[in-house]
């Protein structure tokens, strides 16, 4: 599984996999359904490179549950995106959002915590990929990100204004300066379903959360 194998991806291949993982989120989200199961072990990167999302699996761990989730409330596709940012971060920082002795304790956490800043857990995290995931986080559902096009058009300029601000400092010159042209992450999107070809892992799994209000 890639994330026990590497642990804390390298920041670029996070981007890609979740750019390349939204659309087949949006399309769940289209049919006017919320996902609910949201975490490594249900994006499979495929031989190709692309991502899609599991048919299969059990409901997120509380790793991953959403603050109305945890209170028992209707989801909408922004518990998804809180999830989704859950996986993200960890996929960049090599650890949750939350850490905690027992489920209880990380379901208070993901209802009255704040996240620990992202940059500090990793260096290479730019502060505006920082800000993206940090909105995916945002305890109250109309304070995230709405849709994933949304967040889709902001991961992608937050990627470009950090492969813009990596070129220009190698190359000694201004951020702005013109002619440093971003590099976008190589994935492809491809629907959720099944796998059309053998997957070379889930990122990672983790406990589910048996019984709790995440799994509505």
């Amino acid at each position: 599984e890639l994330l026990d194998e590497e642990r804390q991806l390298p920041v670029e291949k996070a981007v890609a996999i979740v750019l390349a993982a939204l659309p087949a989120l949006a399309h769940v989200h289209a049919q006017g359904a919320v996902y609910r199961r949201v975490q490594p072990s249900s994006v499979l990167v495929l031989e190709d490179g692309s991502a899609m999302l599991s048919e299969f699996g059990l409901p997120a761990s509380a790793d991953y549950a959403a603050p109305e989730a945890v209170r028992g409330e209707t989801l909408a596709a922004t518990a998804d995106i809180y999830a989704l940012g859950c996986t993200f971060f960890e996929s960049v920082a090599g650890r949750p959002p939350f850490l905690a002795g027992s489920e209880a304790e990380l379901l208070e956490h993901h209802l009255h915590s704040e996240p620990p800043a992202l940059e500090r857990l990793n260096p290479e995290v730019s502060p505006q990929l920082a800000a993206v995931i940090a909105r995916c986080l945002r305890k109250a559902p109309g304070e995230r990100w709405q849709s994933t096009a949304e967040l889709a058009a902001a991961l992608e300029a937050a990627w470009a204004e950090t492969t813009q601000t990596r070129a220009a400092r190698r190359s000694g010159r201004s951020p702005s300066r013109p002619g440093s042209q971003p590099r976008s992450p190589p994935l492809a999107a491809r629907p959720g379903g099944t796998p059309a070809s053998r997957p070379n892992a889930p990122l990672a799994a983790r406990p589910a959360l048996s019984g709790g209000p995440g799994a509505r």
